[in-house]
């Protein structure tokens, strides 16, 4: 029974296959060599503006994912990332999934908002599930 479930064990780990970040875009209708990371000035700006709806916006803790390099004719990206920030409590709550805009003005990031914040493990999977309709993983990759 043991050398079974073992078997088993191994079976199901061996069909497991870590792949490199360029094999799976991760924003729909784009390849990975069509994204990029954001730079430390678009972070700031989109890290004022997606703060300003949380209780404690200078407790925001971002992790970026990645854009498109090339938005020519958009004034306006879907977007999805995850932050931490504190909570009424003063306590920070973890990793929570969001889904946002960022608004392009001039070719150049300018601003953004978030329109939906998980904050509970029900709403985490409905952020998630709404980024994935938008074709977009909250999570970034490594």
């Amino acid at each position: 029974m043991r050398i079974s479930a073992i078997a088993v064990v191994c079976t199901v780990l061996g069909g497991c296959v870590i792949t490199s970040e360029s094999a799976e875009p991760y924003v729909a209708g784009y390849t990975a060599d069509e994204l990029r990371e954001l730079t430390q000035t678009e972070k700031s700006i989109l890290a004022k503006e997606f703060s300003k709806s949380l209780k404690d916006p200078d407790s925001a803790k971002f992790e970026w994912t990645k854009v498109p390099k090339n938005w020519s004719g958009k004034s306006i990206l879907d977007y999805c990332a995850t932050l931490n920030a504190k909570n009424s409590y003063g306590g920070y709550v973890g990793l929570q999934p969001f889904v946002g805009r960022i608004t392009i003005a001039g070719g150049k990031i300018s601003g953004g908002s978030i329109t939906g914040l998980a904050s509970n493990a029900g709403e985490r999977q409905i952020v998630t599930e709404m980024c994935a309709k938008k074709g977009l993983d909250p999570s970034p990759r490594v």
